[in-house]
């Protein structure tokens, strides 16, 4: 009686295997930084009080392999002091000026509600 040939799993080395897992990471870092990107921009873009007061999207090249996925960069953007880390982070490429007014910390601004509540809502992008 005949045997059936024995179904043969898909192999592959492990060569392969790390190449695959390094061009992954490196697609999911350039995405999460991108996402990151887009969730400052559209959280600041339209409060009635905004701390970022000047964006000028698309008049630069994007950092890195960015323009590989579409981004483009941002040339300058005028926040406030508290900020200025995160805005370091995500856009490399912009030039930053602090506005004036703004220059209170984080700190500063946690010890202004506890005396005014609600005085300023604290976001994922302080310090």
């Amino acid at each position: 009686m005949p045997t059936s040939p024995r179904r043969r799993w898909f192999l592959f080395g492990l060569r392969t295997l790390l190449i695959l897992v390094t061009v992954s990471s490196w697609l999911g870092y350039h995405l999460n930084w991108i996402r990151q990107r887009h969730a400052f921009l559209a959280a600041y873009r339209d409060l009635p009080t905004r701390s970022v007061h000047l964006v000028q999207p698309g008049t630069c090249g994007a950092p890195g392999q960015l323009p590989l996925f579409g981004e483009s960069g941002v040339k300058y953007i005028q926040l406030a002091k508290r900020h200025e880390a995160a805005v370091r982070r995500l856009f490399p490429e912009a030039e930053i000026g602090i506005s004036p007014g703004w220059e209170r910390s984080t700190k500063d601004m946690k010890r202004i509600n506890e005396t005014v509540p609600g005085y300023y809502v604290l976001t994922q992008y302080d310090e």
